[in-house]
């Protein structure tokens, strides 16, 4: 019954007839470094009629897209925003399963370090790789690409971010068929991500808060404070950019709910904006249409 509810949710979304092409973007995992049951590590996935991209491979990212109605199969390219773990743990897993699932060729990109990750992740599994199967999947890791251009009408461009000590962090720029989708990766405020986030259609990007007495009695965690982007911050940059849906994921919030942060940004920002779940989804065509996979398990 859930295949069949999966199936008929599939077809409605994908269903071009004679509407504008639809683009789907799943928040695949909204959580953080903190393990949290309904809260997977940072994934998103951006789904067009011709192409399947991840960007970011958190914890348990091939769970939540086996809840979407895919497998590793399915999968096209990944992009990686930076090299933290929450970010690539589950890279190791995509690519031992898509060993499983015979699939011909994984494609990777991200930042300095993702080569080295990559290989060392090849010698660590090696044993393991051979037993699987022939070893006959290709896997490619690219750090130097900063477009990546899949079709004509599909172009994702990654761009500089500030995040504290990453000297290689990332977010990226997803163009469709005029619709555009932005995705902050890790950052605190950034001159780059507000000027390719004006006007988009989506705007996908972290937050962090915690109280000021938290803050100034905390040395270590003032300089992972900075490195995000506070309540403040957001206001601004929705207020410069606004796009037309803002998604709040990866959040990193101290002592408050992400109901009153949401409130906050809301007193001081008219545009529409959610926090995102694990499996929320949007439908951007002519409008955007919001649904969680939740409710198809």
């Amino acid at each position: 019954m859930k295949k069949i509810k999966l199936l008929l949710i599939s077809l409605i979304l994908f269903s071009t007839s004679l509407c504008a092409e639809i683009i789907n973007v799943t928040i695949l995992g909204s959580g953080n470094p903190r393990p949290h049951v309904n809260k997977y590590g940072p994934s998103i996935l951006v789904k067009t009629n011709e192409y399947n991209l991840i960007f970011d491979v958190g914890r348990a990212t091939l769970i939540r897209l086996k809840q979407v109605g895919l497998n590793v199969s399915d999968i096209d390219k990944i992009f990686i925003s930076h090299m933290h773990f929450d970010h690539i743990v589950g890279l190791p897993d995509v690519w031992l399963t898509a060993k499983l699932w015979q699939k011909e060729s994984l494609n990777v990109y991200g930042p300095k370090g993702l080569k080295k990750f990559c290989s060392d992740m090849i010698e660590l599994y090696k044993i393991d790789a051979r037993y699987r199967n022939k070893g006959n999947l290709s896997l490619k890791c690219n750090e130097d690409l900063h477009n990546v251009e899949l079709k004509e009408d599909l172009i994702v461009k990654r761009f500089s971010v500030n995040h504290g000590h990453v000297r290689n962090a990332y977010g990226y720029e997803i163009i469709h068929k005029g619709k555009k989708i932005v995705y902050s990766g890790d950052t605190s405020i950034s001159d780059n991500l507000i000027e390719r986030a004006k006007g988009a259609d989506v705007l996908i990007h972290e937050i962090i808060y915690a109280p000021d007495d938290f803050i100034e009695k905390n040395k270590r965690f003032q300089k992972v404070y900075k490195s995000h982007t506070n309540v403040e911050q957001i206001i601004k940059i929705l207020n410069i950019t606004k796009p037309k849906l803002a998604v709040i994921t990866h959040d990193l919030i101290f002592f408050e709910s992400p109901k009153n942060i949401l409130k906050m940004i809301k007193d001081k920002y008219n545009g529409e904006i959610i926090f995102a779940e694990d499996l929320t989804s949007f439908d951007i065509g002519n409008t955007i249409n919001k649904f969680n996979y939740e409710s198809y398990r």
